[in-house]
């Protein structure tokens, strides 16, 4: 089967179908039938079996880095998993350890609307009550295989698993802890998406950290394969999440944080974010606090940040052009070398290279190196990259720096 991905986008209708035009002698256009994935009588239609299958074979359609940045890849581990509940429709697994729960259901069927959100909320305690011994025995039964550890057997070949007993550790973990990303697929977005949405809202109080996922599948006349354009269902650019954790057979909603006059927090950590800082936190206690601080103290500057991996603080002070702070790394490295990136572009490389050794003057024994092949500058002490150790006691002057940068960019363009 040749499957052909369209794109993803965070707001999406679809109100037209897409056309297909060949670039070769033929130059008449075809426009592709939408499949009606709610309709089982129909012969070329799909079931939810069907669409099981399709984002199993290819977890690439699932936009996952929509909903956490840091889950760079997916693998797939297992269908129709045996839970208590029923049974998981696909179960994914990130090379770091994180699970991925997808439900696929059809939303303009009533009953689905009505049960896919309780439903794949008890499969999430389903699996928060397993042991790491109980989900790889679950692995083995549905796979008909007989590993030992079947569930690093599968994601082993990436290279981003880690060693076997720290996989092992970080997915014990995040069972004990509930923290999982739900996914529900289904077809279109209809009125019954958006009740959905709107469900969780209203007896929730806040979003879960749970995606719905719309796949618009379209065949093309007289041609083998499918075009197929997933998008998120959001009805705003920023979900506020929550996250579930399960107590005592029970699950529990964290709230997001009020602020000491009673309003709510308007930025909403999500699961890439929690499990940066609580890496973090491994290496140097108390780096991942004062990393935390300092962000937070770095707002009032319009100093915005994303966790892919790594952690990305930047800054666009003119709403076109964003430019990088560095970034940090979970075992504490603050790494300066795409400081000038963008700033080279325009012209502007000596107010980022002024930057980075500025930083380097408040830290004693501290000196800039420049790549001989990129010209890039890294902050070391001795032979060692610079740490956020490193800058824990100078918070202050290390935010006047900061302020200084963006302000002397700002005042160029």
């Amino acid at each position: 089967m040749v499957v052909l991905v369209l794109g993803e986008n965070l707001i999406m209708r679809m109100n037209t179908s897409p056309f297909f035009i060949p670039t070769g002698k033929e130059k008449d256009s075809e426009e592709a039938a939408l499949i009606d994935l709610s309709n089982h009588s129909l012969k070329e239609s799909f079931s939810e079996d069907s669409l099981q299958e399709l984002i199993f074979e290819h977890p690439e359609l699932l936009p996952i880095t929509a909903f956490e940045p840091s889950f760079s890849e997916i693998i797939p581990v297992c269908r129709e998993l045996p839970m208590p509940a029923g049974r998981l429709d696909n179960l994914y697994v990130t090379p770091q350890g994180s699970l991925i729960l997808v439900e696929c259901k059809l939303w303009r069927n009533p009953e689905a609307r009505r049960k896919v959100i309780s439903q794949i909320m008890d499969y999430a305690k389903d699996i928060a009550e397993w042991s790491y011994d109980d989900l790889a025995e679950a692995i083995n039964a549905k796979n008909g295989t007989n590993n030992e550890n079947p569930l690093y057997a599968i994601v082993k070949e990436s290279p981003e698993t880690p060693a076997e007993h720290i996989f092992v550790d970080q997915v014990s973990r995040n069972l004990a802890l509930g923290r999982h990303l739900l996914l529900i697929v289904g077809d279109g977005i209809q009125e019954g998406a958006e009740n959905l949405a709107n469900f969780l809202q209203q007896n929730m109080g806040l979003h879960f950290t749970l995606g719905l996922l719309e796949m618009g599948i379209f065949k093309l006349p007289n041609k083998d394969g499918l075009i197929v354009i997933p998008s998120v269902i959001a009805k705003t650019t920023i979900i506020e999440r929550g996250v579930i954790r399960f107590e005592n057979g029970a699950y529990k909603l964290t709230m997001p944080k009020a602020q000491k006059d009673g309003t709510k927090i308007t930025r909403a950590e999500n699961l890439s974010e929690i499990e940066f800082f609580e890496a973090l936190a491994q290496h140097q206690t108390n780096s991942a606090d004062w990393l935390k601080r300092t962000l937070k103290k770095m707002e009032p500057y319009g100093v915005t940040w994303e966790v892919k991996q790594r952690l990305l603080p930047r800054f666009c002070p003119d709403g076109e052009h964003e430019f990088s702070l560095g970034y940090f790394m979970t075992e504490g490295q603050y790494i300066t070398s795409n400081v000038t990136w963008e700033l080279r572009k325009l012209g502007l490389e000596e107010l980022g290279i002024e930057y980075i050794k500025g930083i380097a003057n408040i830290i004693p024994d501290a000196t800039v190196k420049i790549s001989p092949k990129k010209g890039d500058l890294k902050i070391y002490i001795h032979d060692r990259v610079l740490n956020i150790s490193d800058l824990v006691n100078y918070e202050g002057v290390f935010i006047q720096a900061v302020e200084k940068f963006i302000q002397s960019v700002a005042g160029r363009l």
